[in-house]
């Protein structure tokens, strides 16, 4: 017997979803199907993360009988064994994954599952359409304006496929005119079928849809007054299902689906989290201030539609009054709680939303107000269909031709009206080398720096998800959970005892996520707990490399580190509780702390050169700013913008707990006298009027032994530690003999051009590479007598000790973030500084021509090891862990800034001389002249530039000394042994030490 489908059904249904599917696949198959591990949505952006996390976690559980855990988390690691399922939502959208499992990936299984779903929400209305007008074209047009309705775009923008099913929306408004039109209990289940279905999928289209329902009801029941009775009397099956629905929702998630007490989420109720522009009014901002990856992107409504909409009205087509009110009211709460650009007054004018989310019972399920859109667009659409029925009527010979033309005017409306939206953006998940390693090895992992509350934060979720591991940090804003690092990392012990934690909860992995990397450093030892820790710093994670070891594997995204056996990496040893109290009496000023204000700074600037009239503007301005902070401390943060100027005392922000002596004289007598919190004082400097806000203040301290008992013990290990390596004979004698001989000093032309190439494949990604920069290189003939080389840089231990023997300036607070390992090189030393070290230790700063001798010798090497390019195992240079913009993303060389001299053996020179390629750059002896170019502050040869400028136009010269090596800053190309540079005497900076040299009598006196 043969199955044979109607034609009337096949028409009605199958030809017309074949139509929509078809679409939907133009729309997002041609921009990722079979492109890889590119998908549709922002990967920046929680939507595609959570899709991913949810997704993958919902179909793990199913393959492993956890049927009734469906929301069960494998890839979060509880030590403390909380319950985070209300973090980890279910959805009902999430089983539709289930027969998309053979598809093999994520990326195969969510393209296939958006292509089913905007065809079901264009059919879904199609058939809503179908049934107000009775006509093709209608409804078709109603379909294809929902299916391509900017919300959905938006949504697809953001990677939110859940929130991109819509068509539980027309199923149940149809369900609704079908029931008031002939009151029934059939319509009425299906319409409290659809509506409890909307609820797991996404509970907050249910609650708007719930309005639409009431709306319509009320409307009809007033229109047929007298059968009132039979509407309530065959409405009762409508609540079965959302009964059902409500009570599994409280059955999986703790405390319910939605916030409990009676508080109005701040995000909800206060926040602009969109709002309607009067200028645009088909352009509403529904995530304006809102996280900057989002920030302005448009949500629409079609114009096209409108108009349809219009004539429907117009024409008092049955249902277009009640679907216009319903459209207009929705439209409404979707455009925000305020107008938005409508002047001083209209500006805050509180539109429907506000009024709804704050004084409404149960207002708080609401959820953001754009997500009454699809409720407008539905209602839109269905006017739409209602408007171009007759015209349907009109001309059925050429209803195909219509239905053409109307898409494609649909489509350019989109692409004209909506550029940032369509077509979605698409993204590659493609997998580093990290990730693939991981999930070859698997195990649990921590991410650091962990910063919860920033886009970074979402990568670590990303991340744990493709490696297929476990991950132990906390799931953003749990009550409970894996505690972040014990910052601010004040000592070598507090990251051991870290380490330790972390082995015993059972943590494998401390997987560093260089992009989001913060290097800037609080300053408060041993300071009572504050309310935000502060981020981890680059000498925490100098620490975390010393102590963990080479990395395990490394690409640009990620670094992975093996978390070490505690008994490898404990340095108390031998170190017991009455050393400890010896080292507190011994230093009784480091355990002690004077008074402290927490400031918070804004200024005015005003121009050293402006007039009267200026400076009279800018101290209103600042006392204007003054009143207002007096009244609203609240909006410290609101006003606060980036640092705009290099002098770090003239900046806008919080400047943390100060002590006497931070700020200029004339600033701090003025700070210090504020005593309430929330007193303003503003200080008129040369530079302009700054504003100073108190916030906090803490009284003068004396700690007890139990109280910096781990500070104690770490300095008394670091006492101990310097003891032993003051007496190693490598302090002072760690040097390498270098025989004289006759070279050519310099580069060739054919060299000259070997650098400029190699330079524009790194630096040419900033800007284009200029030859003449490496003209000053140019070669000629010398001879050098023979030598001792320090066979390392000069350390920070080396030169503390220099320091305490002379009374010689210390070196600048700042650069303690480098000197957390004794036997990194000193950095922040000036040519005089390395001139005095050299001259104490009775040795010398080499000449350029030594050092350049010594890292080619006669062979004329090309780096200081040999020929071959750096590869991050020989030197240490700006490679894929950093974010300079000629970084080498190929390469990872282990450390972000400084490391310990001699961690690079392979880039050691025949001689056995370390670090001579990268690490820091190093003082010469010789001096030289420069031109700095006040175009752009490139510094030229002073007599390069005479063969270009007149020397009537050239000011004078100016002394320099010669800089060689490259450093951790610099691009591989400047590892080259003949790569010269010069910098005024005086300059300080993080990636410029030195290293010394001493004159011998004979070849043999040092081998």
């Amino acid at each position: 017997m043969k199955v044979r489908l109607p034609t009337h059904w096949l028409r009605a249904h199958l030809l017309p979803f074949g139509f929509f599917l078809c679409l939907a696949t133009a729309l997002c198959g041609a921009i990722f199907w079979g492109s890889g591990d590119r998908v549709l949505g922002n990967a920046e952006h929680p939507g595609i993360q959570g899709e991913m996390f949810h997704q993958r976690d919902f179909v793990d559980n199913i393959l492993a009988g956890r049927w009734l855990q469906p929301s069960y988390s494998n890839r979060i690691a509880y030590p403390h064994g909380e319950d985070l399922r209300s973090y980890c939502g279910i959805s009902l959208h999430l089983y539709g994954y289930l027969p998309l499992i053979p598809l093999g990936s994520f990326e195969a299984a969510h393209g296939a599952f958006l292509i089913i779903t905007l065809a079901l929400n264009g059919f879904c209305a199609y058939l809503l359409g179908r049934y107000l007008s009775r006509s093709l074209l209608g409804a078709l047009l109603c379909g294809c304006l929902f299916l391509l309705s900017p919300y959905a775009l938006l949504k697809l923008d953001m990677g939110f496929l859940q929130k991109t099913i819509l068509w539980w929306i027309p199923l149940f408004v149809l369900s609704l005119f079908r029931y008031l039109d002939r009151p029934n209990r059939r319509d009425a289940l299906k319409a409290g079928l659809f509506w409890a279905l909307m609820l797991l999928t996404y509970a907050q289209y249910a609650w708007y849809s719930a309005w639409v329902g009431v709306i319509l009801a009320i409307l009809s029941t007033l229109k047929h007054v007298r059968e009132w009775r039979l509407v309530i009397r065959t409405a009762w099956p409508a609540a079965i299902p959302p009964i059902i629905a409500i009570f599994l929702l409280y059955a999986n998630l703790p405390g319910g689906p939605a916030p409990s007490g009676d508080e109005i989420p701040w995000a909800i109720a206060e926040a602009p989290r969109g709002a309607f522009d009067l200028l645009q009014p088909f352009r509403f901002l529904p995530y304006r201030d809102f996280v900057p990856m989002v920030q302005g992107l448009p949500l629409g409504i079609s114009i096209i539609g409108c108009l349809a909409a219009i004539v429907a009205i117009v024409r008092r087509e049955r249902h277009a009054w009640v679907l216009a009110g319903t459209a207009l009211l929705f439209l409404l709460i979707s455009a925000g709680p305020f107008l938005h650009t409508g002047g001083r007054i209209l500006s805050h004018f509180p539109l429907p939303y506000h009024f709804l989310a704050t004084q409404l019972p149960g207002g708080f399920r609401l959820g953001f107000p754009i997500r009454a859109m699809p409720m407008a667009e539905i209602c839109i659409a269905a006017l739409a269909a209602l408007g171009v029925s007759r015209l349907s009527l009109a001309c059925r010979k050429r209803s195909l031709m219509l239905i053409t033309l109307l898409l494609g005017v649909v489509l350019a409306e989109h692409c004209i009206l909506w550029p940032e939206l369509f077509p979605p953006r698409v993204t590659s998940s493609e997998d580093g080398a990290a990730i693939h390693w991981l999930k070859d090895h698997g195990g649990v992992a921590i991410h650091l720096p962990y910063v919860p509350d920033s886009p970074s934060g979402r990568s670590y979720l990303h991340a744990s998800v493709r490696s297929n591991t476990r991950m132990m940090n906390r799931y953003f804003e749990a009550p409970t959970g894996f505690p972040a690092p014990p910052l601010p990392l004040t000592s070598r012990r507090d990251i051991v005892c870290y380490l330790k934690r972390l082995h015993a909860a059972g943590c494998d992995y401390i997987i560093v996520h260089p992009n989001a990397l913060m290097l800037d450093r609080l300053e408060a030892p041993l300071e009572d707990e504050i309310a935000e820790p502060p981020p981890i710093t680059l000498a925490d994670m100098n620490i975390f490399r010393e102590l963990c070891g080479a990395p395990a594997i490394a690409d640009e995204e990620m670094i992975v580190y093996r978390v070490p056996q505690p008994s490898a990496i404990d340095p108390t040893a031998g170190v017991n509780e009455d050393q400890a109290r010896a080292f507190f009496s011994a230093h009784p000023e480091l355990f002690q702390r004077e008074e402290q204000l927490r400031i918070h700074h804004f200024l005015v600037p005003v121009h050293a050169d402006a007039g009267e009239d200026v400076r009279r503007a800018a101290a209103i301005e600042a006392d204007a700013l003054r009143l207002r902070l007096e009244r609203n401390n609240n909006e410290t943060f609101q006003l606060t913008g980036a640092p705009s100027m290099d002098n770090e005392y003239a900046r806008w922000g919080d400047l943390g707990y100060l002590s006497r002596g931070t700020l200029p004289t004339d600033v701090e007598a003025s700070v210090f006298r504020m005593r309430e919190v929330g007193e303003v004082r503003i200080v008129d400097r040369p530079e302009g009027f700054h504003i100073f806000l108190l916030m906090g203040v803490r009284p003068a301290k004396n700690y007890t032994f139990e109280e910096a008992r781990i500070a104690a013990e770490d300095g008394a290990w670091k006492a101990a530690n310097d003891a032993v390596q003051r007496s190693s004979p490598h302090s002072h004698n760690d040097m390498v003999y270098i025989a004289g001989g006759s070279f050519l000093f310099g580069s060739t032309e054919e060299e000259i051009d070997r650098t400029a190439e190699m330079a524009s494949r790194f630096v040419g990604k900033l800007k284009p590479v200029d030859r003449r920069w490496f003209e000053d290189e140019r070669g000629y003939s010398t001879t050098v007598q023979p030598f001792l080389m320090d066979r390392h840089e000069v350390t920070f231990s080396q030169y503390q000790r220099f320091v305490s023997a002379t009374g010689h300036p210390a070196l600048p607070a700042w650069t303690e973030i480098f000197s957390t390992n004794g036997h990194n090189p000193v950095v922040g030393v000036d040519w005089h500084d390395a001139t005095a070290y050299a001259t104490w230790a009775g040795k010398r700063l080499p000449t350029e021509e030594e050092w350049e001798w010594a890292a080619r010798g006669s062979a004329r090497r090309w780096f200081p090891w040999g020929n071959v390019e750096p590869d991050g195992s020989r030197g240490n240079y700006a490679d894929a862990t950093t974010d300079f913009p000629w970084r080498d993303v190929r390469h990872n060389d282990g450390w972000f800034a400084v490391a310990p001299v001699g961690s690079y053996p392979a880039g050691a020179t025949p001689e056995g001389l370390l670090d001579m390629g990268g690490n820091v750059g190093e003082w010469t002896k010789t001096r030289c002249e420069g031109y700095i170019a006040p175009e752009d502050g490139h510094i030229w040869d002073y007599a390069q530039m005479k063969e270009q400028i007149p020397e009537a136009d050239l000011p004078p010269p100016i002394t320099m000394y010669a800089v060689r090596g490259g450093s951790w800053q610099t691009a591989a190309d400047d590892l080259h042994g003949a790569d010269a540079r010069m910098l005024l005497p005086e300059i300080r900076n993080d990636a410029q030490g030195f290293r010394c040299v001493r004159d011998i009598a004979e070849e043999g006196a040092v081998q």
